[in-house]
């Protein structure tokens, strides 16, 4: 079995591919600007991604993250925190107003 993630995942797959010699100086210096390494800064990049995507299972894994890193903040940075990452009552209504003139096809 391979190496477990911060969420207790088993890594039990390997992928290898190609890069160019500029994609790899990109993802090494991505990784250092984040203090981490090469393949975590790759798995960050594809988090990054598909949660603007609006991937469900990232999506979900991002909530997670935040709710365990609002934990470890001070109170005051977390009321902020929670308010920037909280949905409005406003967008939630307007979204729902889209999102049913869609399913009418207006």
């Amino acid at each position: 079995m391979g190496r477990e993630n911060e969420m207790g995942e088993a890594r039990e797959h390997i992928m290898n591919f190609k890069v160019s010699t500029e994609e790899m100086e990109m993802i090494r210096r991505g990784a250092a600007a984040e203090n981490t390494t090469p393949s975590e800064y790759c798995r960050a990049c594809v988090y990054r991604d598909r949660t603007i995507e609006g991937d469900e299972y990232a999506v979900k894994r991002f909530k997670e993250n935040i709710s365990e890193y609002v934990k470890s903040v001070p109170g005051n940075i977390k009321k902020a925190i929670e308010e920037l990452v909280a949905p409005k009552k406003e967008a939630r209504k307007a979204m729902a107003y889209v999102s049913g003139a869609k399913a009418r096809g207006k």
